[in-house]
């Protein structure tokens, strides 16, 4: 179930900080995206390591990314729709 907007490309969203998010590829196509975070909290150690564990063919483990976000200062949201 979606809750938020649906992007095309070139569009943009802001997103405030706190504010719990989350995105979807709906499609069979891969998708590209660019993230500006400001300020820049996140350093290149977080992508490399996100990136390993969401970068194979087979779904991330939900558990690893969770374990990864903490390691950064990020908090994980429960999965699901947001009520």
């Amino acid at each position: 179930m979606r809750s938020g907007p649906e992007l095309k490309p070139g569009d943009s969203l802001f997103i405030p900080r706190g504010v719990v998010h989350g995105f979807v590829n709906e499609t069979q196509s891969p998708g590209k995206m660019l993230a500006v975070l400001t300020p820049g909290v996140l350093g290149p150690e977080f992508f490399r390591e996100i990136g390993g564990i969401v970068g194979s063919s087979a779904p991330p483990d939900p558990t690893k990314m969770a374990e990864c976000m903490k390691r950064h200062g990020l908090m994980p949201a429960p999965l699901g729709p947001v009520p």
